[in-house]
């Protein structure tokens, strides 16, 4: 509570808008807490079914560690979640719109996260989100071109990521076996057993792995939807980075007069719209530069909105697709090419935030989310998919291939689905130790199922519930 306080401190903002925020915030808190012990079965369950940490124990480090991969891991995930969205149209929209919209998300992204692991069935909070994210924008308006090409990049990963966990693991353990010959990591624990320590280290950074990089990547989506919430309900606070100054950014658009303008016959056809583009840039700084002295409250709701229209949207957008025409390249030469390119990701910088204390919040929320609640799906990683007992190489490979899998993941600022891809990474190996007939058919068959449901689920019930939502309140 005092993490929310303190991020409205200051704002001049109305009771009850005071109150509508202050349940959107906690339905994302709500959301988090549940894609916790949810997904915490991820990172702990070949740790504790190779009895390398008691369950206690392996789901407190798991919770810490979710804690870190939050606050250190970047926001390119969490930007790439707004990518799904008509975030700028949000922003103009009424706020009963905004309302609307959000709500349709949370309840229809919760509704399934706590169906599904009721049930203990892994399925993905990544998909669910994602879903209800696009559900509601299906509803509210015309999907852009920038949506679909997040959408389809996001769908491609997700499918992608799965297989590869189960194809890399199958392999990999394949391999160990046949040039591993210690029997001691092909059996499976008993009751008053530990594993050999070096076993049991590896088996333990592989927790550690897959719980931090499921923080980052995971965590950040938390993050994203929170910003959502934020730009809806005040658009003219979360519009533009509280370090924005207007100086900077015109000096970023001179930077980039400068590589068009450097020669006059450079200055072809080609680089008129975007030269049209940074005038009118210059002129929305202007007008910002006169109300910077006012109370951000004070300044034209409008005015703001535009500038970051331009900054977020229309100059990189221009600039893209300067810096990847072939014939253009030549004309400019690289450097100058690479210097567009720099100023474009410069007047990100601007827009493209989350204030310290939203990571704080959904870290807290996530990590306290894994230490509860984790028991069922673990039991279904842990003993139902394969017929066989679990053994310890098959424990140290899923968790590997996970882990590298999802931090990958996280670099090139995808979304993916920590849940999809440990399954099949554990299925891989079950399948490498027994074929096809080592595999639980009624566990993955339910498994799949909700794999394949859960889009189609998430999209229909968010579309559903904005359009009865925007009857009422707007």
């Amino acid at each position: 509570m005092f993490l929310l306080l303190s991020g409205f401190a200051g704002l001049n903002i109305s009771t009850g808008v005071f109150l509508l925020l202050l349940m959107c915030i906690l339905a994302v808190c709500f959301f988090e807490f549940i894609n916790g012990f949810h997904d915490t079965a991820n990172a702990v369950a070949t740790v504790i079914y190779t009895k390398s940490l008691e369950p206690t124990r392996a789901v407190v480090l798991s919770g810490i560690l979710n804690f870190v991969g939050v606050v250190t891991g970047g926001l390119g995930v969490a930007m790439g979640i707004l990518k799904l969205l008509p975030l700028t149209d949000l922003m103009y929209a009424p706020l009963g719109m905004n309302i609307a919209f959000l709500l349709a998300v949370l309840i229809s992204a919760i509704v399934w996260n706590l169906g599904t692991w009721y049930y203990g069935i892994p399925a993905s909070s990544s998909h669910t989100l994602i879903g209800a994210l696009i559900g509601a924008s299906l509803v509210f308006g015309d999907v852009s071109q920038e949506q679909m090409t997040k959408a389809y990049e996001v769908f491609t990963f997700l499918l992608i990521t799965p297989v590869f966990g189960f194809v890399v693991s199958w392999l990999l353990l394949l391999l160990m076996r046949s040039t591993i010959k210690n029997k001691t990591l092909y059996n499976s624990p008993q009751e008053k057993d530990t594993p050999p320590l070096l076993i049991r280290m590896l088996t333990i950074m592989g927790c550690m792995g897959i719980s931090y990089t499921h923080g980052s990547n995971d965590g950040q989506k938390g993050v994203g939807l929170l910003m959502v919430v934020l730009v809806a309900f005040l658009p003219v606070h979360f519009a533009l980075s509280p370090e924005f100054d207007t100086t900077k950014a015109e000096a970023t658009v001179k930077k980039i007069e400068l590589v068009i303008k450097s020669d006059s016959s450079v200055l072809k056809s080609e680089f008129i719209k975007l030269d049209e583009e940074l005038i009118k840039t210059k002129a929305l700084l202007t007008a910002l530069a006169t109300n910077k002295n006012l109370p951000i409250e004070k300044q034209e709701k409008k005015l703001v909105l535009d500038t970051r229209k331009q900054l977020r949207n229309v100059l990189p957008k221009e600039i893209k697709k300067v810096s990847t025409d072939e014939s253009l390249i030549k004309t400019l030469g690289e450097k100058k090419t690479k210097e567009l390119k720099s100023a474009a990701k410069e007047l990100l910088t601007y827009t493209d935030f989350a204030p310290t204390w939203t990571i704080v919040l959904i870290s807290l929320c996530l990590g306290i989310g894994t230490m509860i609640g984790w028991k069922r799906v673990v039991k279904t990683i842990g003993e139902k998919i394969g017929k066989t007992a679990f053994d310890y190489s098959q424990g140290f490979v899923s968790q590997v291939v996970s882990a590298c899998t999802i931090f990958a993941s996280t670099y090139f600022k995808l979304p993916v689905s920590t849940t999809h891809i440990v399954s099949s990474s554990v299925m891989g190996t079950m399948f490498a130790k027994g074929g096809s007939a080592n595999i639980q058919r009624k566990t993955i068959t339910n498994i799949f199922m909700a794999w394949i449901l859960t889009l189609p689920v998430s999209i229909g019930l968010s579309a559903a519930i904005f359009w009865l939502l925007r009857l009422i309140l707007v």
